[in-house]
């Protein structure tokens, strides 16, 4: 995103601030010197190693003494930093609302938040065999929380709840269907215009 904003918008400086010692650790090495060297070609600055300070609440709007909201917005790090800004974007991630899962089977919920899954997709409960999670509230296996991710499980728990389906209609109460088993797809990502 931060070479699309720079390249659309060059006048603007933009701050890129990243916690860990490379961009998109879960890829090659490769893609992250690919991807500072387009950030720095495009005037980005670029703090690694450093994480912004969220109010306790880890809800980045919300106002406390790591950030100030009267005229442009001052934001805290913890390596002692202050930016001063006009927007900010987080990409700090997400925590999938679980609750409805908890609510209805809570031992299939793990203590990260996310649901426990068996490689059909389906819960990890016996009991409920056709109760099926995929993408970021699921924890499938390593796998990355994106798009591509979501989209390649959706396609086999779709397959296997018609092979449940069909299976039932059949009157076959004896034999459970063989069902598809799920591995994750590696990391990968498209390429935006601007990081060519």
């Amino acid at each position: 995103m931060a070479c699309d904003i720079a390249d659309t918008y060059p006048d603007k400086r933009l701050t890129l601030i990243h916690p860990h010692d490379r961009i998109l650790p879960l890829f090659k090495p490769f893609l992250h010197e690919q991807a500072t060297r387009r950030l720095k070609e495009l005037g980005v600055e670029v703090i690694m190693g450093d994480r912004v300070i969220l109010p306790a609440s880890g809800r980045p709007g919300e106002t406390d003494a790591s950030m100030e909201h009267v005229g442009p917005t001052v934001t805290r790090t913890y390596g002692g930093r202050s930016i001063e800004a006009d927007l900010r974007i987080f990409a700090t991630g997400q925590r999938p609302n679980t609750q409805l899962m908890r609510d209805f089977l809570p031992g299939v919920v793990k203590p990260n938040g996310l649901v426990a899954i068996q490689r059909t997709l389906q819960v990890d409960d016996d009991r409920h065999a056709n109760v099926y999670a995929v993408g970021d509230c699921a924890d499938q296996f390593g796998a990355i929380q994106a798009g591509h991710t979501g989209w390649n499980a959706a396609g086999i728990a779709a397959e296997n709840i018609v092979k449940q389906i069909e299976a039932a209609a059949s009157g076959d109460k004896l034999s459970a269907p063989a069902l598809t088993l799920y591995e994750p797809t590696k990391p990968c990502i498209g390429r935006a215009r601007s990081c060519r």
